[in-house]
């Protein structure tokens, strides 16, 4: 990925290259990318990757203040205290459950975080999140996200304007 920047914003620009690139540069590349639509652009990025399973950036269970921290993602579905999470409720409906790890209640994405990996240029599709949950993300490694939000009474019209 970072040899991927760097030969990308090697390429002479209009007006001269620049020595230090900022968000503001990537972004207006982006958009530029995908509103003119005449050049191909190939970028690596790995969804939902299921972190029982590929590790996580967070800590677990060795007694650290990192693992026991409410605002690690894998303790905000447990959380207790003075906001504690409603997601405490969530149980087995079995009486007996007969898997080790309950597909009921290690819900991926939901009681057990996602982790994704991305790139310059990579993104991922506007959606509402599951189950109209909100999000927490964090990121571990690398340089700054671009976050874009639509409010609630404005997805009608978000929508509409990719109909078009």
């Amino acid at each position: 990925a970072t040899s991927f920047k760097q030969k990308w914003y090697s390429k002479p620009k209009q007006g001269g290259a620049k020595a230090e690139v900022d968000v503001l540069d990537i972004e207006a590349d982006f958009w530029r990318i995908i509103e003119e639509n005449n050049q191909h652009v190939e970028v690596l990025y790995g969804a939902d990757l299921y972190t029982s399973e590929t590790g996580s950036g967070f800590p677990k269970g060795d007694g650290t203040a990192y693992a026991t921290s409410s605002w690690n993602l894998n303790n905000i579905p447990l959380c207790g205290g003075d906001y504690p999470s409603l997601l405490r409720h969530v149980r087995c409906p079995m009486e007996k459950c007969p898997y080790p790890i309950c597909p009921h209640v290690n819900i991926p994405g939901v009681m057990v975080p996602w982790m994704y990996v991305g790139m310059l240029f990579s993104s991922f599709c506007w959606h509402v999140e599951d189950h109209m949950f909100y999000s927490v993300n964090y990121c571990h490694w690398g340089e700054a996200k671009t976050w874009y939000s639509v409010p609630a009474h404005a997805a009608d019209a978000f929508e509409d304007c990719f109909k078009r």
